[in-house]
């Protein structure tokens, strides 16, 4: 995500190292409760979802075996030959000191039942940060893989639609009226961002400025907020005029940059089929020559990776050194990756493409295992580290057992997304079909919650699945037309989430502070008896 410089963050279902193209090569055992999994050293590790925790595992308890001490008591542990004593030990211990071990009981408060939708109704409101303004749906690129390409069902393909500024003030009116509620009157130094979305957003920079504008005048010394602001652009076109505008009041600028000119022009194509590298790049240098430290510190990059993308240019590119090539800010894949319509027409090489993922995964790991700190914006650190720590603060390492609602998905509401025509979307990546209110009439909060009843009701067999607690999906993923379809996401995440539990239990063996904090399940292991 974008750090720093307030962008739409235009996040990906899958966080950090890819889907299911990039699969794990070791062993795997995926039970109703628990993964077992082998790390690139051969450790064997066993994942339990109702607590979150990582245990060191014997090999060989698997299978029937496993499923069979999730049933059994402490009393039958102990009592029966295929549990050693040592396992029988450690396993009764973990149960009392967490719960883990134990047969899960789904919680009415996290799950998909009926009371799940209306208990968080009343909170909404207050969590409000995000307005995302699609000031146009014109756009001067055509870019393969685009989502509003024509190819994905539900979402309207590119019109020649643009957000009128009656629009636009009434959306910044709701928003900040959310945001001065009485609530907040104590609170102070709270930000809250208003990013422009599109289409190409900066076809509009006669509207952006306005907002801009109108926006800031609404701050005062007894507002308890700030604004930041943001854009996502192709930044095929820049007025010099728009640009020192956007350096004078510190726009967050997120240029779509695929990598080096062949890589980028590959897929981020105009009309008539030429690239767009040379234009994005020139005004790249307009920008840095009018305000070069706001360019070092607001204008960041975002890298949408295909299945065909050359990963090792894409990280030489950016690893060059080169003062134009901003640092990356997000790195998202094509929307369903394995099963796009894209690459329906242009077929993944999944070999050359998990070859060269395996070297810098080896570059990645030699740098974690010197203890080599990675900068946010490196191409490394967006590919592997960002999930790895994503991952690595949802386990229970060495604190209380933190109970999540099931998947990813944010609630509605938390974001403000609004269309050309004033309609509020849940956020810019979902299709048109799940509105949740005008500029008219505000949010409709009620709809909102039906909606995600809607999605917790379309939620597969989530009591059942050791993912539970790290999945990553959300309802702008998995929105099909005017339904929720799961499809094979679920396959295609769980296979994600083992391959980096798998890495993330390798580079702590080689290096446990490696994510600056201690190796909290090894930490606690060590105490507890050797599974012999």
């Amino acid at each position: 995500m974008l750090e720093g410089s307030a962008t739409v963050q235009q996040n990906s279902s899958e966080e950090g190292c890819g889907q299911a193209v990039f699969q794990s090569s070791g062993p795997v055992s995926q039970h109703a409760h628990a993964l077992t999994f082998s790390s690139l050293n051969g450790t064997r590790y066993l994942f339990d979802s109702a607590t979150s925790t990582l245990h060191p595992w014997p090999w060989g308890v698997e299978g029937e075996v496993l499923d069979r001490l999730y049933e059994v008591s402490d009393e039958d542990l102990c009592a029966r030959a295929d549990f050693s004593p040592a396992l029988a030990r450690y396993v009764r211990l973990w149960r009392k000191q967490a719960g883990a071990f134990g047969q899960y009981k789904a919680d009415s408060t996290l799950n998909n039942t009926a009371k799940k939708a209306p208990a968080v109704q009343g909170v909404w409101p207050s969590l409000m940060a995000n307005l995302i303004l699609v000031v146009t749906d014109a756009c001067n690129l055509r870019c393969r893989y685009c989502i509003l390409g024509g190819t994905y069902e539900g979402f309207k393909p590119l019109r020649e639609q643009h957000m009128s500024w009656e629009t636009a003030k009434a959306a910044v009116d709701h928003f900040i009226a959310l945001n001065s509620r009485p609530a907040f009157q104590a609170m102070h130094d709270r930000k809250i961002n208003i990013s422009f979305f599109g289409g190409e957003p900066l076809l509009r920079g006669d509207l952006i400025q306005r907002v801009v504008e109108y926006a800031e005048s609404k701050e005062s010394p007894h507002s308890g907020y700030w604004i930041d602001f943001g854009l996502t652009t192709n930044l095929t076109y820049l007025p010099d005029k728009l640009a020192a505008f956007l350096a004078e009041h510190e726009v967050g600028v997120l240029v779509s940059m695929d990598g080096p000119e062949r890589t980028h022009d590959a897929c981020r194509v105009d009309a008539a089929g030429h690239g767009s590298f040379k234009r994005m790049r020139q005004n790249l240098e307009k920008f840095r020559a009018i305000a070069p430290a706001y360019y070092a510190r607001h204008v960041q990059s975002v890298i949408t990776i295909n299945g065909n993308s050359d990963l090792r240019a894409i990280y030489e590119f950016f690893e060059s050194g080169d003062p134009l090539v901003p640092k990356i800010g997000f790195l998202g894949f094509v929307r369903d990756l394995e099963n796009s319509e894209f690459h329906r027409l242009n077929p993944i090489d999944r070999g050359r493409l998990w070859e060269q993922y395996e070297e810098l995964r080896e570059e990645y790991r030699q740098r974690k295992r010197k203890g080599l700190r990675l900068a946010k914006g490196e191409f490394l650190y967006r590919l592997f580290e960002e999930g790895l720590r994503i991952l690595h603060q949802r386990l229970m390492l060495g604190g209380e057992t933190r109970r999540m609602a099931y998947t990813g998905t944010c609630q509605p509401g938390r974001r403000l997304a609004v269309s050309t025509d004033g309609q509020f979307h849940m956020c810019e990546r979902i299709n048109e079909h799940f509105p949740i209110g005008d500029v008219q009439s505000g949010v409709d909060w009620a709809r909102t919650a039906a909606i995600l009843q809607r999605y917790y009701d379309a939620l597969p067999d989530c009591d059942n699945c050791w993912a539970r607690p790290i999945c990553g999906t959300c309802m702008a993923n998995n929105c099909r037309g005017d339904q929720f379809d799961f499809g094979t996401r679920c396959d295609h995440l769980r296979f994600e989430l083992a391959h980096r539990l798998r890495l993330l239990c390798t580079i702590l063996e080689e290096n446990p502070t490696a994510f600056d904090e201690g190796d909290g399940f090894v930490e606690e292991a060590r105490f507890l008896e050797p599974i012999l």
